[in-house]
Parts: C-alpha cells; structure tokens; sequence
C-alpha cells in the first residue's frame, strides 16, 4: 500500500487553434509520444489534443505543487521554444492535478484568487465531489475498491464575484494563481480541475498493476491520459463561451429595461440624431449577441463530439484492456427523475454527466439569449419606425422651409421694385399725374409704402405659419 501520496499533472495542449484568422499550430519536431525526463511525458491523443503528464512521486503541500505547475508549465514551454515555437502559452486549454492516496483525506490543495489588478481575493479551496469510476480486481480480492474522484473549488470567503471554478483561468504571469476568466475568443484562458485516486488498503503487487493501469506508465497509454482531453477539453470550451454569454446576457438585460421605458411619444420627440445613435447602438448590441449565439453553438458542438469520445472511443477502449489485464471498471451512475404525465427514471453515468451539465448550462444561455435578442429586435423595429417618421416630417419641414425662403426672396424683390418705382412717377395713371402736383406729391409715397407694408405682413405671416408647423410636430 501506498504511505505518502504522490501528485500527477497534466496539461491539455492543442495542436492548432485559430486565432486573429491565422492557424497557429504546435511544432512539427514533437513527436507522437516521448519522454522528457523520468517524471514527464508527453503523448498525442486523436489529431488535435496533446497530453504533456508530470509525476512527483511524494508528497507536497499547497505552496510546493504551485511552484510545480509553474516549474512543470516553464519545462513544456521550453521545450515549444526550443523548437522554434513561441505560442506555447495559446495553445494551452487547461491543467489538472490529480493526487494519489490511500486515503481521500490526505489529498488537498488551495490557490490564490486574484483579481484584474492582481490583488489577493481569498484561497480557492478543493474539496472531494463525485466518484467518476471504481476498479476491482476479478478475482474480487480488494477489500475497497480503487476509486477515481471529482472535485469542486470554493472560495473560502465570501465575494462578489461568481465562485464557480470555471469562471477563473489560471494565471501564469508572476505566481500560479487564478484570475477571471477572459472571454474573448482570441484570448488565452487556460482552465484548472482537480481529481484524486483512492487506493486503500490494497497489496504492493496489485498496486503496481493499478497503478499501470489507471494512473501512469512509460507508454502513457494509462486511463486518465485516455480520459482526461475529452474531460478537460469540454471544461475549456465550455468555461469562456459560458462567460461570453452572461456578459452578453448582462447587456441585454440592460438594453431590453432601458428601452423599454420609452414609449412612442417620447421616441417621435427625439431629434433624427438622437434616434440615429440609438438606433446605431442597439445595432451594435444586436450584432454581438449572434456572435455569440454562434460561439454557443459551435461550443455545444464541440461538447456533444467530446460526449461521444468520451464514452464511445475513451470508455470502451479502457474497458476492453482492464477486462484483459483482470480487472473491472465500474462506471458510476446516477439517476434523474423527470416529471411529464408520469414519472420517468432515467440513469446516466456521472463521468458523461459532466460534459452533458455543462452542454445544458449553454442550451439554457442560448434559448435566454435568443429570447432576449427578439425583445432587442424589438426595440430596434420601434426605434426604426419612429425614425422614419421624423424623417418624413423633417422632408416636410424642408419643403415648407423652401417656400418659406422663396417666398422671402419674392418680397424682397417687390420691396426692391417698390423703392425703385417710389423714385419715379412714370407708373402712375395719366389721370393721376394730372392730378394736382401737391396732391400726387402725397399719394405717391403712400402707395409705394403700402407695397413694402403688404410685403412686410406677408413675410411674417408665413414665418409664425412655419413656427406653429414646425413646433406641433
């Protein structure tokens, strides 16, 4: 039996990944399996996975498996930069740590939490979840069986801040810690897990069978190098999608409470700007949530290929070579009652439950976010309509500022030809002109100041015409 546990860790690296529209693929000098040193290996799992795994093989508190990932993450970048490859670190997806013990008890390990400005949150603590599968021996000679355990972080104090494990990615920058995940696409979030390997009381000679069987081995064809890229893979994709999708959801919320307090008179009271900006910015949000809408679906793709490498490919091969090495695994289920007309059992095994958890949470984001964005759409149908409506009032307004100037330039012309004519008598009457001189001398000016007054009359007329129009739409 083992006396001391010993701590395993395995890095997911991806072989390409898109990113800023240029291909970014791992070095052609890696080959398919290779062993870097007696306590790391390096193997690649289908075309588009590979699994670096370290081993120490003693114990270690907390501060010594932090300095571990860091030491073990420096050695697998090393090895990228020494092939001329510097993109190590976008590459990778996510880390798991696994100890072995006899003893679930003697197996721990907290982190610090730091925010964006890399101040000290608290510790994220881990603590033992769910049994994924048990191994026995044929024969039936273990006295408990070798178990394979989940486990969950919590945060030991209190924030404000979401607490799930997924919403933090580990930060490699200064000192292993955990920071918020970013959610961009083209943003590197590596994710953290933790899991354990109970082997209580069980002989050295079985041990070591166990041991090349579930945990480590020179070829590196154990089960956990089997099971972890599908396990680990569904975390990555699913944490920074799920955490563009609920800042996504936070802005819809928003838009959709804060459009909704206009009503149509308020709206055909905004200027054509203002509707314009408006308009332009539900746009923008709009935009961003089909964008994510295709991340979502795509990251729900992604997760029902893991699901299905996980239990067809993963699952039947480690159960094909334990039944010939002797031994049996045991794939723990679970079950869920649903209710419809009657009540409905179905069974599941918790190790796909995981990645099925994870597919329902994004199948919820999607149908929230797709209801939310029909309300936007809404809202930007509202906001169309009434800019169109200013608009049709603007051109009305236009046309009726044209007659207005046209009719400006009409008076000022018969003001023009009224001075011109009030210097002149010619376009009197031959009636009038004979008129006595003192009397034509009095009537001239006051015609032609009738002219002007009548112009004068008509000008502002038509302007306060223009003024109540305009005001009363």
């Amino acid at each position: 039996m083992t006396t001391t546990p010993e701590y395993q860790l395995y890095f997911l690296m991806l072989t390409y990944r898109l990113r800023n529209g240029e291909r970014v693929l791992e070095p052609s000098a890696l080959k398919t399996h290779a062993v870097i040193s007696p306590e790391l290996l390096h193997r690649k799992m289908e075309k588009d996975k590979r699994v670096f795994q370290a081993r120490r093989a003693h114990a270690m508190n907390s501060e010594d498996i932090s300095h571990w990932i860091a030491c073990t993450w420096k050695q697998i970048k090393d090895l990228y930069d020494d092939a001329g490859h510097n993109h190590a670190e976008t590459l990778l997806a996510s880390v798991a740590l696994v100890g072995v013990a006899d003893d679930i008890s003697q197996v721990s390990f907290d982190l610090t939490v730091r925010d964006e400005q890399s101040r000290a949150l608290g510790l994220m603590s881990f603590s033992p979840s769910e049994v994924l599968f048990e191994l026995k021996d044929q024969a039936d000679t273990l006295q408990t069986p070798v178990q394979f355990l989940s486990f969950q972080g919590e945060l030991q104090q209190p924030l404000k801040q979401p607490l799930l494990v997924e919403r933090w990615q580990l930060d490699f920058s200064d000192t292993v810690c955990f920071k918020p995940i970013q959610y961009e696409e083209n943003q590197n979030h590596p994710m953290f897990s933790m899991y354990a390997v109970t082997t209580g009381r069980i002989a050295d000679e079985l041990l070591a069978k166990a041991q090349d069987l579930v945990w480590f081995n020179a070829q590196g064809n154990c089960t956990l190098m089997f099971l972890m890229p599908s396990l680990l893979m569904g975390q990555w994709q699913f944490a920074h999608v799920d955490a563009a999708a609920r800042v996504i959801m936070n802005e819809l919320d928003q838009k959709n409470s804060y459009y909704r307090e206009f009503d149509e008179t308020v709206l055909l009271k905004a200027t054509v700007e203002n509707l314009q900006l408006e308009l332009q910015k539900i746009q923008k949000v709009i935009s961003e949530t089909k964008y994510t809408l295709s991340r979502l679906t795509q990251a729900m793709q992604t997760l029902k290929i893991n699901q299905n490498n996980l239990m067809v490919r993963a699952v039947e091969i480690v159960q094909k070579v334990a039944e010939k090495r002797g031994w049996i695994i045991i794939w723990t289920t679970q079950e869920k009652v649903t209710w419809f007309e009657s009540e409905v059992t179905e069974t599941t095994v918790i190790l796909e439950s995981c990645i099925l958890h994870h597919l329902q949470a994004l199948e919820i984001s999607f149908n929230y976010l797709t209801g939310q964005l029909i309300h936007l759409e809404a809202s930007a149908l509202r906001w169309q309509s009434a800019l169109e409506t200013r608009r049709v009032i603007a051109t009305e307004n236009l046309n009726l500022t044209g007659q207005f100037i046209t009719a400006i330039m009409v008076i000022a012309a018969f003001a023009q030809i009224a001075g011109v004519l009030s210097e002149s008598s010619t376009w009197f009457p031959m009636w009038l002109q004979q008129i006595d001189h003192q009397v034509f001398c009095v009537l001239k000016p006051l015609l032609s100041s009738s002219i002007v007054y009548l112009g004068l009359f008509t000008l502002f007329s038509i302007y306060f015409a223009v003024k109540m129009f305009w005001r009363k739409s």
